[in-house]
């Protein structure tokens, strides 16, 4: 009986830490309340049952030893946690473009924050490797990368590269395409903001950084296809947005 419940505590710990990386995986972070607090239980049954097999006496929870097993299945779930991690896949979603069969699992789970309806976010994904894969030059480099879904790889290099361009990736904004402002996407585009107005007129005589939240604040009533549209950069639409931050973060 004692080997069992030793068996079934380190199978459960085994179990518990492949279903934390899925389920975490699923929600998009591995921070979520309900997660640590349910696995936390899952982890203190777990030390108890190792605990309870091993120790010759009966096993009490208030007690220093049952913490050094608390602490030993901690350990191992954490560890076994960042073992499932590094070797985590997501279920295949394989879809076939210029006879190329293309893994579309990680670009669709990486995108489910910022795109969330997952109907919008399959026809966006859908959209980027059909660029992809249509240009010959890239699809044939980046061959590889694109069967396996690596999508973020060969967007990074392209970007390097000056290339990325030239695949008009805004057109897979639909007009009903509703972007999720994440804070990751958020950081990078006040970023970019500031960066070009430290060059700008209003380095000298506004805040900047009420600037660019201004901007920000009214870039996320926009669509995503408007947004990103080349012409979007010269509209009036755009002018109106930075005469009016202009007015709200003037330095008195």
């Amino acid at each position: 009986m004692k080997i069992f419940k030793i068996v079934i505590g380190i199978f459960l710990l085994f179990h518990a830490s492949s279903e934390y990386v899925s389920a975490s995986h699923e929600l998009s972070t591995f921070s979520s309340p309900e997660i640590l607090i349910g696995y936390f239980f899952i982890v203190f049954f777990c030390a108890w049952m190792i605990g309870s097999g091993i120790s010759k006496d009966k096993l009490k929870i208030r007690s220093s030893q049952f913490i050094k097993y608390f602490a030993f299945s901690l350990g191992a779930f954490l560890i076994l946690s960042f073992v499932n991690l590094l070797n985590y896949e997501e279920n295949p979603e394989i879809i076939t473009i210029n006879e190329i069969n293309i893994n579309i699992a990680k670009v669709m789970n990486g995108s489910k924050r910022m795109i969330p309806d997952e109907k919008q976010r399959r026809l966006y994904c859908i959209c980027i490797v059909t660029k992809i894969a249509n240009d010959k030059n890239i699809s044939e480099k980046h061959i590889d990368q694109l069967k396996s879904g690596k999508i973020d790889k060969i967007l990074i290099s392209l970007n390097l590269e000056n290339k990325l361009d030239t695949l008009n990736l805004e057109e897979c904004f639909d007009s009903d395409t509703k972007m999720n402002w994440t804070s990751q996407i958020e950081e990078t585009v006040k970023k970019d903001i500031l960066n070009n107005l430290k060059t700008s007129k209003y380095a000298k005589t506004n805040d900047l950084n009420k600037f660019c939240d201004c901007q920000i604040t009214a870039y996320k009533k926009l669509s995503a296809k408007e947004l990103s549209s080349e012409e979007f950069a010269n509209s009036q639409k755009k002018l109106d947005i930075e005469k009016k931050c202009d007015l709200k973060s003037r330095i008195k």
